[in-house]
């Protein structure tokens, strides 16, 4: 589902940031949306910017990590 958003990118990161978002996708304005096709009229901006990642580790000559 689409969605027109009528406000500066300062609101809408602030309100993306407030509901915990991962970030925002936009189509540049000035571009003709183009079904099954990539092109550069598409935007990705993160707000979250960590990762989250599991160690491990692992010891020779035992049953389990």
């Amino acid at each position: 589902m689409a969605l027109v958003l009528d406000a500066d990118a300062a609101t809408l990161l602030r309100e993306i940031r407030r509901r915990g978002l991962e970030g925002l996708v936009a189509k540049r304005n000035d571009f003709i949306y183009e079904a099954g096709k990539r092109s550069g009229s598409w935007m990705k901006y993160r707000v979250n910017q960590r990762d989250e990642f599991v160690i491990g580790g692992y010891l020779p000559g035992r049953n389990f990590l």
